[in-house]
């Protein structure tokens, strides 16, 4: 829900002695104001005539202004109604660390919750069947979850595992509870490494209810399967997040493969362990 407009203090001055140009002395008023907590996400921001005038400043530096903070993510325009403090992004590395989203985004600060939304046994569709390396007719567990950070919708995944041996995993309370974290501790089960693909998607009705988003904006898909240190398929997961706030940050590392040089990548937080 958006907030009232920011009421504009005298408490900041430009310094028009300095060699720092204005716009970049106004955006750097503005960022610590966001950072601090004073502003908060949501608020609107007053009109460029207001900023022009409380700063006594041209329209020109202003909008340069705001265009920087645009561009970096602190602020959104939305048409026809205003400027607005931005929703923190939420940063994915793209560098391989089977490490579950719930001891991953807490340890960051974030307050996780998540609500499941399925909990059963299911025959392997061809594609889960082809990833998981399982035989025809071969059963799985399915788990899928609506994950929140700081209450606000974040992602969906679906994980599937083969229902052998991991059977007893139906009657596991995963809200609080790691996938990964359960697979190791409980159940002896270590996944060491995997791979995943990442494209855009556009989200379905069912995910715009369950995300609070509007049907067809733009989704993070991540596809990918997880396996055991002697190589066996153990997770095969599909998730997506909200693009406007995601941000995906790619570690390119320069491998020689038949003389040329390639760039690679592989994710982490794990997209199948959120909790």
């Amino acid at each position: 829900m958006e907030q009232e407009q920011i009421k504009l203090s005298n408490d900041f001055k430009l310094d028009t002695s300095s060699r720092i140009p204005y716009y970049f002395q106004l955006k750097l008023f503005i960022m610590k104001q966001i950072e601090s907590g004073t502003w908060l996400s949501g608020q609107m921001l007053p009109y460029e005539n207001s900023l022009c005038l409380h700063f006594n400043v041209s329209r020109t530096v202003v909008r340069q202004t705001l265009q920087e903070l645009k561009n970096d993510g602190y602020i959104i325009t939305r048409k026809g109604k205003g400027t607005y403090i931005a929703e923190p992004e939420i940063s994915e590395n793209i560098t391989q660390n089977l490490v579950g989203f719930y001891e991953t985004w807490t340890s960051m600060g974030f307050k996780v919750e998540n609500v499941i939304l399925g909990l059963e046994m299911i025959k392997a569709s061809d594609e889960v069947r082809n990833s998981l390396n399982l035989g025809n007719g071969e059963e799985v567990i399915v788990l899928k979850r609506l994950s929140k950070l700081n209450d606000k919708p974040y992602s969906i995944s679906s994980n599937y595992i083969p229902y052998e041996p991991l059977k007893e995993m139906l009657n596991e309370d995963f809200r609080f509870t790691g996938l990964y974290t359960l697979l190791e501790k409980k159940y002896n089960m270590e996944l060491t490494h995997g791979q995943s693909t990442i494209e855009i998607a556009f989200a379905t009705k069912e995910e715009s209810e369950l995300l609070n988003i509007k049907k067809g904006d733009p989704l993070f898909l991540l596809e990918g399967i997880s396996f055991l240190k002697n190589d066996r398929p153990m997770v095969f997961y599909h998730t997506v997040h909200i693009g406007e706030r995601s941000k995906i940050r790619v570690e390119i590392h320069k491998n020689k493969s038949f003389g040329k040089i390639e760039n690679t990548f592989s994710d982490t937080p794990d997209p199948s362990s959120v909790v």
